[in-house]
This record gives structure tokens, sequence and C-alpha cells, in this order.
């Protein structure tokens, strides 16, 4: 047989999982599920697939390869997504420092896991039993996937492949309509003024956010935008930035693309078909939840294909979890991406800094975690007429998922 036939499997390398590699297939090749996308959401999805159902076959398929979609190259997550995952991590930090412009108010204690992205993508995928093809997935006709290179029939198609919006832009269906967006790079080690045992979050005005990592050699930092369009040239940071401040003139490095979308769109289950992931806004609002609002999702996902019920997948997911988006996404949309009238409308509200002095670090942490929070606990003053506005948002967003529902 010809060598550009083969299929080579790597098990004993790698575990359970296989690589499989080779150019066009003479027979048509059936899976019980076929997963679009290699980053954490595939990745996570084939764990559980195969400890829920490990008699079903799974094969994944990215273009890019395992974890290389993702330009920022790390994830903060938590103690227990190390432990129940058995995460490796590339540093443990002691908390974060939190802050505006390039000044520091406080200090939020909590251990935080900084993880390699992609390393992280083939730790899970080497745990399932899933296969997984370095390929391009082309088109969806009849129940079977045509890819570059061979055509999959399949008992469940997941689109896990993140803003490509593979299965959304052939269905034509909306793409979620609030991201973070970032341009990311690395920067030399950190100098001795910042405190290399934490993470900085800085927060600016009209959505803008950075982050800076001081790893062991060398520093990452991005610039990220609360956006409505994925638009990199929307970012607009504040004149005062730590990367600035400490990396003065090198911006340029800041080359990296980072795309995370966090306002979940319906449906999520079409038939056979299902959305995991950032193809549909998976991920919390805050950007330092992490990896755990996919991988709990993707726990979901797999329970229902074990089950053969992809419907009970969307109507478990939105009872779990859609108060809490609702409640975060109308207050961003409250402070953030206003027009320019209801910007002068708002002018009284609290600036961010305002805000960030009055949090308490307990408190702001349940606000990063993505946890339900008392409006009473808040110690930042609004103008009486915010709840006019919280409200209209609220029914906004309501009308916009119920229309959704019938989508």
């Amino acid at each position: 047989m010809r060598w550009s036939l083969l299929r080579i499997s790597l098990q004993g390398l790698w575990g359970q999982g296989r690589i499989c590699q080779g150019k066009w297939r003479i027979k048509m090749e059936n899976y019980d599920a076929v997963i679009i996308g290699a980053g954490i959401a595939g990745a996570g999805l084939a764990y559980h697939l195969s400890r829920r159902c490990p008699e079903k076959s799974v094969l994944i398929i990215d273009r890019a390869g395992i974890g290389a979609s993702a330009a920022y190259e790390v994830r903060n997550t938590y103690k227990r997504i190390v432990d129940e995952y058995d995460l490796g991590y590339i540093k443990r930090f002691k908390g974060m420092k939190i802050g505006t412009n390039d000044e520091t108010f406080f200090t939020v204690e909590h251990d935080l896991y900084n993880i390699d992205y992609a390393e992280t993508c083939r730790h899970l995928i080497k745990k399932s039993r899933a296969c997984f093809m370095r390929d391009n997935a082309d088109d969806v006709k009849d129940g079977i996937l045509h890819t570059s290179n061979g055509r999959f029939r399949f008992g469940h198609l997941i689109d896990c492949s993140g803003s490509s919006f593979f299965l959304k832009r052939i269905m034509r269906q909306p793409k979620p309509f609030l991201n973070w967006v970032a341009l990311a790079g690395a920067f030399p080690r950190a100098p001795p003024d910042i405190d290399r045992d934490y993470i900085y979050f800085q927060f600016g005005e009209e959505g803008f956010f950075e982050d800076l990592y001081p790893l062991h050699n060398r520093t990452l930092c991005g610039y990220w935008q609360y956006t409505r369009k994925i638009d990199h040239t929307l970012i607009r940071p504040t004149k005062k930035t730590l990367l600035r401040k400490y990396f003065p003139g090198q911006e340029k490095r800041l080359a990296e693309k980072a795309v995370i979308t966090n306002a979940p769109v319906f449906p999520i289950v079409k038939k056979n078909f299902a959305f995991l992931g950032d193809s549909f806004g998976n991920s919390f609002p805050s950007s330092a939840e992490g990896i755990r609002p996919i991988l709990d999702s993707a726990r979901l996902l797999a329970e229902s294909i074990r089950n053969n019920n992809l419907q009970a997948y969307q109507e478990e997911w939105k009872r779990r979890y859609m108060g809490l988006y609702m409640g975060y996404l109308v207050s961003r949309i409250d402070r953030y991406n206003n027009p320019p009238l209801l910007r002068l409308l708002k002018k009284r509200y609290p600036k961010n800094i305002e805000g960030l002095r009055n949090c308490t670090p307990d408190f702001f942490m349940k606000i990063m975690r993505n946890e339900r929070i008392n409006m009473k606990d808040i110690k930042i003053k609004f103008p009486k007429y915010r709840l006019f506005f919280l409200l209209c948002h609220y029914i906004s967003l309501k009308l916009r998922y119920s229309a959704m529902k019938f989508a």
C-alpha cells in the first residue's frame, strides 16, 4: 500500500489518543462524532466523550494543529480544573494586582494557574480515545463532512472551530455579538518593579483591558477591547499602560491576534449538529475565568451525546448558565460600547478608577469568577436613573434571546 494512503496510529506514544495522517481516503469513513477544531473545546469534548461513552468513535479535525489556533498562548485557571484534568502548568501565581492605566490599587490573594494552551489541548486529546487529523473542513452535505483530503459520515457533528464559525457560516446562523479581541505579544523578563508572583490586570474606560504575565524568563502582555465586532482596529489603549511604562517603545511586539466570544447565541443544537466553545459565545465575560466554562459545557454535551439527545444539552446549558450570562452582559452593555448619545446621558456614571478603589478583594474575585453577586454589596454610587438603563438593556437582551429560540 502506498505511503500516502496509510493511516499512522501513534497510540503507543500518545496513550489512548491517536494522530491519523495520510492523503485522500479510498473509502468514506464513518464516525459516531466528528469534532471540528482541536482547541480547548474540541479537546475537552473528546476527553469527556472517552469517559462517558468510550465505545463511540471520535474524530477531531483541525487545519492548524492541536491548540495551534489560539494566538494568546496561555490561559488562567483554578485548582479545581488543574486537579480534575491532571493538568500541567507553567506557573502558579499567588494572585492578581488590580489597577487602572499604569497604577495598581490592591491585590487579590488567590492562586491562579497559568497553563500552556496548546500543551493542555494535547494532554486532553492524549487522555481521550479520539483520532486527530490535520485537515481542512470544507463543507457539509447530506450528512457527510467534506474536507481537503476526504469524506466523513458522522452521527454527530460538533463545531468547536471558535471564531472561524465553520458551521454558523454554512448554516447562516447568528454569531456572538459581544467579544474580547486582543493584540498580544512576548517581551523580555519583567523588571524588578514588577512582582513576578502576581498577574497584573489593568482596567481602562470604554472596555479596554490590559493583562500582563511575568513568567520565569519572559513577560506576556495583551491589549484587550470589549467590542461588538471582531475587529482588532477597535482596540483603544489608555494613554498610560503597564506595557508603555515598563517596556517603552515595544508595542509593535503586540502582533498576535486573539478573540474570545462571550455573548452566547442560539440555537446551539440543530438536528445532529451542536456548537461548543467560542463558536457560540461559551466563555464568560470575565477574562480571569479561563477554560472552566468551556470544559463544563463539554461535559454537558458529552452526556447528551451518550444519551443520543442533543436537545438536552441546549436545555440544560440554558438552565444552568443563562441567568449568570444575562446579569454580567447587561452590566457590561450598560458600561461599554455605547453610542455617543447614550455616552452623553451616562456622563454621571463613575469611572472605572473610582469603582476599583471601592472594591474589596473578595468582592472583586466574585466578579472575576462570574459568581452570583448581590447588587447591594457594590459600594459604587451610580445615579438612580441607571436602573432605567439596566432595565432597558435587560428587556432588549430578553427579546433578542426569545427570538433566537425559534431560529
